[in-house]
């Protein structure tokens, strides 16, 4: 289990301290969502800010591989509680981390080989998609071939090799939550065999808010910016991540990809 930043639509290179302010301001909005009083989020929010100063500093004296490599998992993360909290936190912290040890099974109960389910003959393939969370998409061959063959080439080369044993079966629209409100948001059923299912989602990408006071990104497909600072970011990104160029209401969009 590896605990890393999750969400990275605005990625773009700024001034490092928007991102401590931006952290710091999440800190204590959380506090007041989950009605802390006052002082406690002030506490978080500087307990915040001096872990993020003391690793700089332990960062410091580290070699750059090693900064490259390093990652947040859950022993670390129960370590640390246990310092600060002492061993009531430890031992929360300790079945937190057994009741997610149980996580993969409970998914697989409901995972995308159980959605998959094969429909008039054994090489039809179809998603049960429920609505109004998703609901079934169709797009032109020549717009699919295109959008495919873009993602395609993004992938590094040797997951290239393991994307060609796929082929798309099924195709579906999933309603976004609130952060992604405006935003294009498919899911993708592509099959190895009958009972080898990989599941994509593909996600619009529009330009980053940090573009008026930070400049435009480097990359012209917001998605392959999107996808450079994850792969950059990330201790360890989806296999299948890359980007493609995809269009529907008579506009473009652009969209990053990643399996689910």
């Amino acid at each position: 289990m590896i605990f890393d930043i999750n969400d990275l639509d605005e990625t773009l290179p700024a001034p490092w301290e928007w991102d401590v302010k931006r952290l710091t301001a999440s800190v204590v909005l959380a506090g007041r969502h989950i009605q802390l009083k006052q002082s406690e989020t002030a506490r978080a929010a500087r307990a915040a800010v001096r872990s993020y100063r003391e690793h700089m500093a332990e960062y410091a004296f580290m070699t750059a591989l090693d900064i490259w490599y390093d990652r947040i998992d859950l022993k670390r993360l129960i370590d640390a509680v246990a310092r600060r909290g002492g061993a009531r936190a430890h031992r929360e912290e300790n079945r937190a981390g057994a009741r997610a040890q149980l996580l993969p099974s409970t998914i697989s109960q409901s995972s995308p080989s159980t959605l998959a389910r094969r429909r008039a003959s054994r090489t039809t393939h179809r998603s049960s998609f429920i609505p109004p969370r998703s609901i079934r998409k169709t797009r032109s061959s020549a717009e699919l071939k295109a959008a495919w063959a873009l993602y395609h080439e993004s992938l590094p080369e040797h997951i290239r090799v393991l994307f060609d044993r796929f082929h798309l079966c099924d195709m579906a629209v999933k309603v976004v939550g609130v952060g992604s409100v405006g935003t294009a948001c498919l899911i993708a059923l592509f099959m190895a065999a009958d009972d080898d299912p990989l599941f994509l989602q593909i996600k619009q990408a529009n330009a980053s808010v940090l573009e008026p006071y930070a400049g435009k990104s480097l990359h012209g497909n917001h998605g392959q910016r999107v996808v450079v600072g994850q792969r950059l970011m990330q201790a360890a990104s989806d296999s299948f991540l890359g980007w493609t160029q995809g269009h529907g209401e008579g506009a473009t969009s652009t969209c990053a990809s990643f399996a689910t």
